[in-house]
């Protein structure tokens, strides 16, 4: 987290000192707008500004304010963040500080206002910078440098500096200073949904599933889809025709035939190719796929819920894997390992859809980075999304399979035992987790360690094995859904 941004934050009143909300102008300001009203994190807030800005004008800097000290974060320079949180300003009594104190963008020229410069002295740990322009900025040539303080409310959060190559006109100055406040007030609005009281009284399951929208309730066909994984509930002939009626899914399955997983990265252009190559069950667990869809974005545009798309692309990885780890581990019931993989956290979607405010409590919790996301669940929901989910799916009728792997996916975090097809989604889960698919990144998991691992039987040469598989099992699937 960027240094005291939430100790700024509670001392605003709110009441009295509300975002800025004149309407954004430029392109670069929706744009942002659209990828931080998305985001749970402040720091990769921080970041995609300063990224996106330095695009836009050239080398960029935040120093946040700190015990009246501006203290150095993150500079943006040649394409890479480097952290200069060991950098210092303190505070002085000249032209440079009182400009900043003033809450307003302003410019500085490095040949006309050198004196201005020069106040700046920057510190290393208690070193002086000696030429602290070349060190935050690199090799590139500096027309004026753009001081932009960054405040919530009237407060001093920090001050972003930026190297323009070329002289700054009002036009570019306005348009970082849109940049800058887009971002204040989704920080604002983040540590605001944080910050929600969670209720008096959990919510109970019963009320959370009675709020599920319609397009949470899975439909004739999911369900008959569902029957097709364990037989032939459905024809070869009727999986064609379905497919061929739904121009979405045919495209998305000429793209599944073409990839490299199941067939060599053979080209297909039409759909009976597609049929010719791809076995029955991958046709189904296509359609199947393509209807949890459905559920997931609710025919909103991945783009517009990108939470929900995310979750989305998290449930279709963890159905690839556990579908290729059943096969070679041969567990019971392993034909339902795909549709498991694909519902396991419909609970999650269950709080998304039903309780949004809490949902990005959670997400804007630690929990997500190390701690149990289990427990931060049921602090704020009054439930696990493990015992949602399949209660959910035990009253619409799911296999019991399947209701156990929903139930039971998390079993090795708990250190409980759980069936063998759960540990195998519990397996798919944490591979996914580790690689960064879905909502929830945990590179400092390790997947041979896990207590599923060890309990579906599979030995450490089949895990390297599956491992090094696992980039085209990624791209054969969730890149087509």
């Amino acid at each position: 987290m960027v240094p005291n941004l939430y100790g700024i934050l509670k001392a605003m009143d709110k009441n009295k000192h509300q975002a800025d909300s004149r309407p954004r102008k430029s392109e670069m300001a929706q744009q942002l707008e659209k990828k931080l009203s998305q985001e749970c994190d402040i720091e990769r807030m921080f970041s995609e500004v300063l990224d996106t800005c330095a695009r836009r004008i050239g080398p960029a800097t935040f120093f946040t304010s700190e015990n009246q000290t501006l203290r150095g974060w993150r500079a943006f320079v040649d394409g890479d963040l480097r952290d200069i949180s060991d950098w210092q300003i303190p505070s002085q009594d000249g032209v440079l500080s009182k400009k900043i104190a003033k809450l307003h963008p302003f410019t500085v020229s490095p040949d006309a206002d050198a004196d201005v410069i020069a106040e700046m002295r920057v510190l290393h740990g208690e070193n002086p910078v000696q030429d602290w322009r070349r060190e935050l900025f690199g090799e590139s040539a500096c027309a004026e440098i753009l001081y932009l303080p960054w405040s919530l409310g009237r407060t001093l959060g920090g001050v972003f500096v930026f190297s323009g190559e070329h002289e700054i006109d009002g036009a570019l100055m306005i348009e970082m200073a849109e940049a800058v406040s887009v971002l204040a007030d989704n920080v604002i609005k983040l540590y605001a949904a944080e910050h929600t009281p969670a209720p008096e009284t959990p919510v109970s399951p019963d009320t959370l599933l009675a709020n599920v929208t319609d397009h949470l309730q899975p439909s004739a066909l999911f369900k008959k889809l569902i029957e097709n994984e364990r037989g032939n509930a459905i024809g070869v002939g009727d999986l064609h025709r379905l497919i061929a009626s739904d121009p979405e899914t045919k495209a998305r399955v000429v793209k599944l035939a073409s990839g490299p997983y199941y067939c060599s990265g053979i080209t297909v252009e039409a759909v009976d190719e597609a049929f010719v190559l791809l076995e029955p069950r991958i046709l189904s667990g296509a359609l199947l796929a393509a209807q949890v869809r459905e559920m997931f974005l609710g025919g909103r545009r991945p783009s517009e819920d990108r939470f929900a798309a995310q979750m989305w692309r998290h449930a279709l990885a963890c159905g690839a894997i556990a579908r290729v780890l059943a096969k070679r581990s041969a567990v019971q019931h392993a034909e339902y390992a795909f549709a498991a993989g694909l519902l396991h956290d419909i609970g999650r979607m269950i709080f998304h859809r039903t309780r949004p405010v809490e949902f990005s409590r959670w997400l804007s919790g630690g929990s997500l980075m190390g701690g149990s996301v289990i427990a931060a669940e049921i602090d704020i929901f009054g439930c696990a999304h493990t015992a949602i989910g399949a209660r959910w799916a035990r009253e619409n009728d799911i296999p019991e399979p399947i209701v156990l792997s929903i139930a039971e996916h998390h079993a090795s975090e708990l250190h409980q035992p759980g069936a063998p097809l759960s540990a195998i989604v519990d397996v798919a889960n944490v591979l996914c987790r580790y690689h960064g698919v879905g909502l929830v990144c945990r590179p400092d998991l390790d997947p041979g360690q896990n207590l599923a691992w060890q309990r579906i039987g599979l030995s450490d040469e089949v895990l390297f094995e599956f491992e090094q598989e696992l980039p085209k099992i990624l791209a054969a699937e969730p890149l087509c859904f």
